[in-house]
């Protein structure tokens, strides 16, 4: 009996020191360099303020005539532009995502990115939507009944794209051609047409309405929505449990960086 409770106590010390090294390392996790980021920010900023801007504009247009290309954006009315936006070395592309905070459905566990590309014809932007990406909150975080915050999106957003394309070299920054041919395909501008290619897909896509119906239909859900109830954590999940992306000390230790 005394050689089964050492042995016991013995495994119990061994499980525990193992739940907290897991614990321990199981929150580190691997940031793109917040400096880096800011660094391409601000090398681009004077170049992309205009086109910031001009992105504002078209969006917000297209939002006023209720167009169906801009469902997502009508229904949410949350909506906000990446701090970081992709330039080509022509300067005739740009890429970037708009972050969706999904406030206008208190049931939903979900925020959206929309990818955006943009052409440069003779002095004048034209956007066009690309993929669309869902972020499931509680993969992330632990109270996923709160949306996420911009900074947050911008992070799942470029945390492998940014190191993936953006290189640096005698004191400047750039995105690598194949990242724009590979995005734009056929609408690549420096293929034949690929500029008219482009205006004309924009055109057809942003002159399509709402039907009036379907806008009344979302809306009626929006409201009769009920809030998501998150309950409290355990005790077990607050001190061994892995520590969900947005809940770590790594994250937050970044964000006073």
């Amino acid at each position: 009996m005394r050689v089964f409770e050492v042995m016991f106590k013995k495994e119990t010390k061994i499980i525990l020191i193992l739940l907290l090294c897991c614990t321990f390392f199981s929150c580190q996790e691997e940031f793109v360099v917040k400096a880096d980021i800011d660094r391409y920010i601000l090398f681009n900023s004077e170049y992309t303020k205009e086109i910031r801007d001009q992105i504002k504009v078209h969006f917000e247009f297209l939002v006023e005539q209720e167009r169906e290309i801009v469902l997502p954006f009508i229904i949410t009315k949350s909506w906000s532009i990446d701090s970081i936006i992709y330039v080509s070395q022509d300067r005739k592309r740009i890429f970037t995502q708009l972050f969706l905070r999904r406030i206008d459905n208190r049931a939903s566990k979900v925020d959206i990115s929309i990818e955006i590309i943009g052409a440069s014809q003779n002095g004048k932007w034209y956007f066009l939507q690309g993929s669309t990406t869902l972020y499931p909150r509680d993969n992330y975080k632990y109270d996923y009944s709160a949306p996420f915050t911009y900074e947050e999106m911008s992070f799942l957003a470029n945390r492998y794209l940014f190191p993936r394309v953006v290189s640096y070299k005698d004191g400047e920054y750039n995105v690598s051609k194949e990242f724009f041919s590979s995005l734009l395909g056929e609408l690549d501008s420096s293929k034949k047409d690929g500029d008219s290619l482009f205006i004309e897909r924009v055109n057809g896509y942003s002159s399509k309405s709402v039907p009036k119906e379907k806008l009344e239909r979302i809306r009626k859900e929006q409201r009769e929505s009920k809030p998501i109830t998150v309950a409290k954590p355990t005790l077990w999940s607050q001190w061994f449990a892995k520590k969900k992306l947005f809940d770590s000390k790594e994250w937050k230790n970044r964000r006073k960086e």
